[in-house]
């Protein structure tokens, strides 16, 4: 049961996982609605804020069926995010930024409490745009707008983000985490340091809290029931399809979840006294990854809605409910 902390982290944070209206999960996000052409030319340069709604199967432990499942389970995520949009002719390149990531409850076997976990907002303000680019099915509302993969990477530095194996963590290696630099100090690139790590292929500082990795807050978390942080690396992308809507707001759904993920370190609140974990319980907790994948009982969606060229991420989240009624 120790090692469902990280089980609950890669749900929710995977996916850029976030609270929808489903909580236990079975129908998906929103339905998908037709579009009706307008008679205009899509016109979708400027600033958009974009929220995901994402559902996502979560099976612990991977291959498991039945009663030796501890969750095998459907869970709603939610992803905000601002998205600067420049087009020319059918192409369009996008600059991804993440404001808000809501991680949902988990609810265990034999559980009185879910497990919650909490992306921080200094974990969110460091993470630097994402590149990507799009392509119009035409010039015309309703034309299919198709983008390619956007892939964030947390807590590494790697030559090829897409593909490149993230580091991990082993108590019997030395040391036990491939730190850049030789640090868990060494910084990340992030919004404070754009330009990052020489090194390739190792563990970092996301948000410079000097702890290696990307740090997410633990409540209610089983076994090391005082764990109240994780460190972790973690490689999610997806993917947009969908249609330019009148207004020029596009809507369609996610799909090509991918997602790699490992624990790195914990810190525990009172065991006795507050610390870090030793490397014995890195590895219970860390030994152990889950199966996350999209799921095949719903449609995870999307919406992009233009805003104001200034419009920050703070803006965003303070009109979520009436950018997205």
């Amino acid at each position: 049961m120790k090692r469902l902390v990280l089980a609950t982290a890669i749900a929710a944070i995977g996916c850029g996982s976030g609270s929808g209206s489903h909580p236990d999960g079975g129908d998906g996000g929103m339905m998908q609605e037709s579009c009706s052409p307008d008679g205009k030319q899509v016109a979708v340069t400027g600033r958009y804020a974009v929220r995901g709604d994402l559902l996502v199967n979560v099976k612990v432990v991977a291959g498991c069926s039945g009663a030796a499942c501890i969750v095998d389970n459907d869970a709603n995520a939610e992803l905000l995010f601002v998205a600067d949009l420049t087009q020319t002719g059918t192409s369009v390149a996008a600059t991804v930024t993440p404001c808000k990531i809501v991680i949902p409850p988990v609810a265990l076997k034999n559980q009185p409490m879910p497990v919650q976990l909490t992306v921080p907002d200094a974990l969110i303000a460091s993470v630097l745009p994402v590149m990507s680019t799009a392509t119009l099915g035409g010039s015309d509302t309703c034309a299919t707008f198709q983008a390619q993969p956007i892939t964030i990477t947390l807590g590494a530095s790697l030559a090829n983000v897409a593909s490149d194996p993230l580091p991990t963590f082993s108590s019997s290696a030395t040391p036990p985490v491939v730190e850049c630099g030789g640090m868990a100090t060494t910084a990340c690139a992030s919004t404070a340091n754009p330009v990052g790590p020489t090194d390739k292929g190792c563990a970092c500082d996301q948000e410079g809290d000097a702890k290696v990795g990307a740090t997410v807050t633990a409540k209610n978390a089983p076994g090391f029931e005082d764990i109240d942080q994780l460190y972790i690396d973690l490689r999610t992308s997806v993917t947009l399809s969908g249609q330019v809507y009148p207004g020029q707001q596009i809507k369609g759904k996610v799909e090509g979840l991918r997602l790699d993920q490992n624990v790195l370190g914990c810190h525990r609140s009172n065991a006795p006294g507050v610390r870090d974990c030793m490397d014995a319980e890195t590895n219970t907790v860390a030994g152990f990854n889950p199966a996350v994948t999209q799921s095949v009982n719903g449609d995870s969606t999307f919406v992009a809605v233009p805003v104001g060229a200034g419009t920050t991420c703070d803006q965003v989240k303070a009109m979520e409910g009436t950018l997205f009624p």
